[in-house]
């Protein structure tokens, strides 16, 4: 998740480095540009700028949407495993660490359960971040111009 997180960051320093190099020769150019060729580059400029963050926008929604995807599949398991372990041990309450003010070692299954959670559940996949096509497409359009 992070190297897309972190792919997604540098691709948006990436266009924001453009837009800034844009932006500049639109300053450049003021003088030979006519009122309407210049507000034309800004309004170009602008929109590409628009549709870009549309895009990012939904591609960093994407990639939380497979995030918490994977975690749902680490949290069902992991209550199933909590579930059996404490019943080996006969309890019929467990409560996170966080919860307790003092505890017996004894009673402290979180060890066992990491174990046991990293036995049937070794990785992870990570499902794609899809990007719905709508927006996605209204990019690559904005790009295209």
């Amino acid at each position: 998740m992070n190297e897309r997180r972190q792919k997604l960051a540098e691709e948006a320093q990436a266009d924001q480095k453009k837009w800034e190099g844009e932006q500049h020769a639109i300053i450049a150019e003021k003088g030979k540009l006519s009122k309407p060729a210049l507000a034309a580059r800004e309004q170009k400029l602008q929109h590409e700028i628009e549709q870009a963050q549309l895009d990012f926008h939904n591609r960093s929604v994407a990639i939380e949407v497979s995030a918490r995807t994977a975690l749902g599949k680490i949290e069902s398991s992991l209550i199933a495993v909590i579930r059996q372990v404490a019943q080996a041990h006969g309890m019929n309450l467990v409560l996170h660490r966080s919860q307790v003010a003092l505890n017996v070692n004894a009673f402290d299954i979180t060890k066992e359960v990491a174990d046991q959670l990293n036995k049937i559940l070794p990785q992870v996949a990570v499902p794609p971040s899809v990007v719905p096509k709508m927006a996605h497409g209204a990019h690559k359009a904005a790009k295209k111009k």
